[in-house]
């Protein structure tokens, strides 16, 4: 992978980090649905999440962005909208903004909660999770497309592996990290 980050084609997922005035929640509420209506018009713009504070009287929020590259997300971070919508929220919260980024399949590795940042997990717990995670799916699915697909091998891989990527992506890893995370963050 290059490590400068241009050209990179994995996806990326930004963790962005915001302690909010306690009298402006509401009003920084309101800011999440106008920078989820902004980001969601970005060629590459995959999804957004949202971590709300656990203590109502420190509300730091966590908004995790993701896009399909590193070179997309620059286009996004480059822009004239982000940047207006970054000055609205400056008003609203203490503090600079707090920035991780996650590449490729760190981005699937969430952390939860952040009243302290737990870092990310060990490299051998994200190994051990995608496997987890994968080989029932694509033992499951690669033999269903080859049971009710008369697709040459190369095709059948290739949807095999389009259908097992967007699953886990979107629903396998989320819910596997969900699950496992006092084990992946052990000090939270």
């Amino acid at each position: 992978m290059n490590t400068d980050g241009l050209n990179d084609p994995d996806p990326i997922s930004v963790g962005i980090t915001r302690r909010v005035k306690p009298d402006r929640v509401a009003e920084f509420e309101a800011w999440i649905d106008e920078i989820r209506g902004v980001v969601s018009g970005f060629e590459g713009y995959v999804g957004m999440d949202v971590v709300r504070p656990v203590d109502p009287s420190h509300p730091t929020y966590v908004i995790i962005l993701r896009f399909d590259s590193f070179d997309r997300y620059s286009l996004w971070r480059a822009s004239s909208e982000r940047a207006s919508i970054v000055e609205q929220s400056m008003e609203l919260t203490e503090g600079e903004p707090v920035l991780e980024e996650a590449h490729g399949l760190e981005g699937w590795f969430t952390p939860p909660a952040v009243q302290r940042s737990p870092g990310r997990p060990a490299r051998y717990k994200m190994a051990i999770l995608t496997v987890v995670g994968l080989y029932p799916l694509i033992l499951v699915i690669g033999r269903w497309v080859a049971d009710t697909t008369q697709f040459p091998p190369a095709l059948g891989t290739l949807v095999t592996v389009s259908i097992v990527a967007t699953l886990a992506t979107y629903w396998v890893m989320p819910w596997i990290t969900r699950f496992f995370r006092r084990w992946l963050f052990p000090n939270t």
